[in-house]
């Protein structure tokens, strides 16, 4: 008979080791997991650009990014499941896997989800889809949805003098005033290409805001080819309907968005029109700030 032999029986591999940060962005609590210290640091950059570490250690939203077993650059992404990290402490919960790809995939997908779930569940501020600037210490906010040249326009404003405070979120807190979301410009390279390329404010070579400011003036700006800038103002009402077109979770916190916009809005008027071209347009729009 031929002799057998018995295998070796297979080592486990060791364990790896998690590092964690705990941040917070507009008192929303977010905690980060990797599994290397070097990725946490990655994972932290990716962030909107308005955190700090948390004081609580209760986070309301979790993430973790791990490298794919044999390859180091590839990650995947998860989310912890709501509520089950509370109920077993110290044990493995469930994650739902998000992402899966090249580090600079993965980490785009980090700063999209979180700056998404902070605009929805931040509880003290309203969040409206509009560019802001600021001009001698007052905020020009420039509502509109996705495509419709806010963004050019914001540039074109930054690059004539302004401040720059957003290029997708107005974030009005409950006292009428403006914070930065200094996040990078994302703008079309070519006149009707719905393809965006973020740009960071340094390399606009723009100044960005750090303060919260009072709205001086709103321009609901609608761009079309050859349009001359020759806005109505609305009334207060109108107004107010129009930003909470705008405005996220306006269903699940009347009273806060309502409060907000009216202190926001008490001596700021509302002007809506159709627009030319953004460095046509923000000359003018600074001269009615």
């Amino acid at each position: 008979m031929p002799r057998t032999t018995r295998a070796p029986a297979p080592t486990a591999s060791p364990p790896v080791e998690l590092v964690r940060a705990t941040v917070s962005l507009f008192g929303v609590v977010v905690r980060l997991t990797a599994d290397s210290a070097g990725l946490l640091e990655r994972m932290q950059a990716a962030l909107p650009p308005i955190w700090k570490p948390a004081t609580s250690s209760a986070p309301e939203f979790s993430l973790r990014a791990l490298h794919d077993a044999g390859n180091s650059e590839q990650l995947r992404l998860e989310q912890a499941l709501p509520g089950l990290e509370q109920e077993q402490p110290g044990r493995e919960f469930g994650w739902l896997p998000l992402r899966r790809g090249s580090a600079g995939v993965v980490l785009d997908h980090v700063h999209g989800v979180v700056r998404e779930f902070v605009a929805h569940n931040a509880r003290d501020y309203v969040f409206i889809h509009a560019g802001v600037v600021a001009h001698h210490g007052r905020a020009l906010m420039l509502p509109g949805e996705s495509f419709a040249g806010k963004s050019t326009l914001t540039a074109a404003l930054a690059r004539a003098g302004a401040v720059y405070y957003s290029d997708d979120f107005a974030v009005l807190a409950a006292d009428g005033l403006i914070h930065p979301f200094p996040e990078p410009i994302t703008l079309r390279l070519t006149p009707g290409d719905h393809t965006q390329t973020p740009h960071p404010p340094t390399q606009l070579k723009v100044a960005v805001g750090s303060k919260p400011v009072p709205v001086g003036l709103v321009a609901l700006a609608q761009y079309k080819p050859g349009a001359s800038w020759r806005p109505r103002r609305l009334s207060s009402a109108n107004a107010i309907l129009e930003l909470i077109a705008h405005t996220l979770e306006c269903i699940d916190r009347p009273q806060l968005t309502v409060s907000a916009l009216r202190r926001a809005l008490a001596s700021a008027p509302v002007l809506k029109g159709e627009r030319g071209e953004a460095d046509e347009t923000a000359p003018l729009l600074l001269a009615e700030l």
